[in-house]
């Protein structure tokens, strides 16, 4: 077996400071070793958005305020429409279980991880508060024309760090992105929304929405591994 030697040298954004580390064994155990995950974890917290975003980013925390929440909706159609299992939630059955979440009823905003609405049926729906009184607020059409795809989905993801909670669908792949950012930064879980109710989950713990009433995280993932089971 060949070994191989990884070095990451990282500048962390708030110390400034260097760190380096070096990792030595072969391909197999590389892979399975706890340290490339705390690797991956660097690099992740390490990288910064380009100039247009970071900019993007500052025109739209202000229409937040200080706290805010951050929620994916999935709107398009043709995601309504899965299986009986993967179905997710609409926005109705999102703000149902919600409310019954106490910790999600304090912010006045809410972020909507979504592009701006094209049909007039979505902008409806978005254009309402919740049942207990929080404004949606979305990507201003303008900022958003402005960005490429890609710089739009970095939009979504670096607002929705700066929220004070996240809730989303365990099988939405934006929505697990966010929930490891959550764990990555503030070593905080998150609250999966299914069509049936919410789940809260600890940082790194596992639960689809199919195992319904049945937790799936009890095995151990690596440390950094946010791994469904």
């Amino acid at each position: 077996m060949t070994n191989v030697n990884v070095s990451v040298v990282l500048t962390h954004n708030e110390t400034k400071e260097a760190k380096v580390i070096t990792y030595r064994s072969s391909w197999r155990n590389y892979w399975r070793s706890a340290r490339r995950y705390q690797i991956i974890d660097l690099i992740q917290a390490a990288l910064v958005p380009n100039k247009a975003v970071q900019e993007a980013v500052e025109k739209i925390l202000p229409l937040l305020g200080d706290e805010f929440g951050c929620m994916h909706v999935r709107l398009e159609e043709e995601n309504l429409k899965g299986g009986k299992k993967l179905q997710p939630p609409n926005l109705e059955q999102m703000h149902k279980h919600m409310s019954g979440a106490p910790e999600l009823l304090q912010a006045q905003k809410i972020f909507v991880m979504v592009p701006p609405v094209q049909s007039e049926s979505e902008a409806a729906l978005l254009a309402q508060p919740t049942p207990w009184g929080a404004d949606m607020v979305q990507v201003p059409r303008d900022v958003y024309q402005s960005l490429s795809y890609m710089e739009n989905m970095l939009l979504l993801l670096q607002v929705c760090r700066k929220a004070s909670w996240f809730a989303g669908y365990s099988h939405s792949t934006f929505s697990m992105k966010m929930a490891e950012y959550r764990r990555i930064d503030k070593n905080e879980g998150w609250h999966n929304v299914c069509a049936w109710g919410l789940i809260r989950l600890q940082p790194g713990q596992g639960y689809h929405c199919v195992h319904r009433g049945t937790e799936v995280g009890k095995k151990k993932s690596p440390p950094g591994a946010f791994k469904m089971q």
